[in-house]
C-alpha cells in the first residue's frame, strides 16, 4: 500500500511539472524588439540598446584607458565604447591596435552617454 501511494505521488509530480503557463503576457517586449547575443552588433546601436542587453561586437582595441588596467576603448566603423575586460579573458592572446576581435559582454547603461561600457565575458581574436 505504501508502495502504490508513494508511485501515486511521485506521478503527480511528474504531471504537474509538465504545465506551461497560460496567462497574458503582459510586460513582456514584443518579439521584434528581443536581442541575440550571437548577432554581431554596431556601437553605434549598441548605445541604444537597454541596460544588462548581453550583445557581440568586432572591431579593433585601440587604446587602453588611462590607469584602470582592465578597461579598454574599442572602435569599431560606428563609433567608440569602453570595454572592461578581465585579465583571464586575454588567454595569452597578442592584441594590437591592428588586431580584430570578437566581444561578447553585457552592455552597463549609464545616464551619461560618455559612461557607457561593455563588461566582457569572451573575447576571440579574428585572423
Amino acid at each position: 500500500m505504501k508502495k502504490l501511494l508513494i508511485a501515486m505521488v511521485f506521478m503527480g509530480l511528474a504531471t504537474s511539472a509538465q504545465a506551461q503557463f497560460t496567462g497574458s503576457d503582459v510586460g513582456m517586449p514584443p518579439q521584434d524588439l528581443l536581442i541575440s547575443p550571437f548577432e554581431i552588433s554596431k556601437v553605434e546601436a549598441v548605445r541604444q540598446m537597454p541596460d544588462d542587453t548581453y550583445v557581440t561586437v568586432v572591431g579593433h582595441i585601440i587604446a587602453q584607458q588611462g590607469r584602470d588596467r582592465d578597461k579598454y576603448l574599442f572602435q569599431d566603423e560606428t563609433g567608440e565604447i569602453i570595454v572592461e575586460i578581465d585579465k583571464k579573458l586575454w588567454r595569452n592572446q597578442p592584441v594590437s591596435p591592428e588586431t580584430t576581435v570578437k566581444i561578447l559582454g553585457e552592455l552597463d547603461q549609464s545616464r551619461h552617454q560618455d559612461r557607457v561600457k561593455i563588461e566582457a565575458v569572451y573575447l576571440e581574436v579574428i585572423q
